[in-house]
């Protein structure tokens, strides 16, 4: 599960940003995963739930996971359409090269504290 991994870069990257903005308390993380990641949701809270016990900071933090939608540009002929994990055929021209535009990332949206 890589879910265990990304709640330990989440919990470092948002005590760096606590620091750097004077937040002794966070209460709320926002955090936007890409579909094309695979992450299961629960299980990214679950262990977000167990890191954060480690953390003062971090104690009262709620994660708020958005999903993202994968969306993809066909190559071809251009049309930007919302694609399946594993499946990125243009269905306006069939090709099946194409470059993903949205749903590849993990990103901190936003955080809230004091």
């Amino acid at each position: 599960m890589h879910e265990g991994s990304i709640s330990q870069n989440i919990v470092e990257e948002v005590k760096k940003i606590a620091i750097m903005n004077s937040l002794s308390k966070v209460y709320e993380i926002v955090v936007v995963c890409g579909k094309l990641h695979s992450v299961i949701p629960e299980s990214l809270k679950f262990f977000f739930d167990i890191m954060k016990k480690e953390e003062d900071m971090l104690i009262d933090a709620n994660l708020i996971i958005k999903e993202e939608e994968i969306i993809a540009k066909c190559l071809d002929c251009g049309r930007e359409f919302l694609s399946e994990v594993n499946f990125f055929k243009c269905p306006d021209c069939g090709s099946v090269r194409n470059e993903i535009i949205k749903g590849n990332h993990i990103f901190i949206s936003s955080i809230k504290g004091e």
